[in-house]
């Protein structure tokens, strides 16, 4: 039988996962453990968002001391954080780093009214 995590249990897993699934992509050049990797972070993302207080489990990631859990987590949580995720997606953006060129991709689906969000939510119905 499996365990149930905790929300921090929950939120850890997918923060490794934010960072396998780019080390997978970005260091080791596999894609198929990336993707592996992505889908079972929207899993977690998709849990951690059912309930208010797996979102604000979930909030954490984005004070995040590494770019690519803050990168990964604002751009699932932009249409609940807008403000504060566009200015953590915008300091990205600046930085040096391999997701840097995909920030203005995710403000623009966000301002197109694109909601990961309610995805999430109508998928669980």
């Amino acid at each position: 039988m499996k365990k149930e995590l905790s929300l921090e249990e929950l939120v850890m897993e997918l923060k490794n996962n934010y960072i396998a699934s780019y080390d997978a992509l970005h260091v080791e050049n596999d894609h198929k453990k990336s993707n592996r990797l992505v889908k079972k972070y929207i899993e977690l993302e998709k849990q951690l968002v059912s309930t208010p207080e797996g979102i604000k489990a979930f909030s954490i990631l984005l004070e995040d001391e590494n770019d690519i859990v803050r990168y990964y987590s604002a751009s699932a949580l932009i249409s609940l954080y807008p403000k504060r995720c566009v200015k953590i997606l915008k300091d990205i953006e600046k930085k040096n780093i391999f997701v840097s060129y995909l920030v203005k991709y995710v403000i623009s689906n966000y301002n197109e009214g694109n909601n990961y969000i309610e995805k999430f939510l109508s998928s669980r119905s």
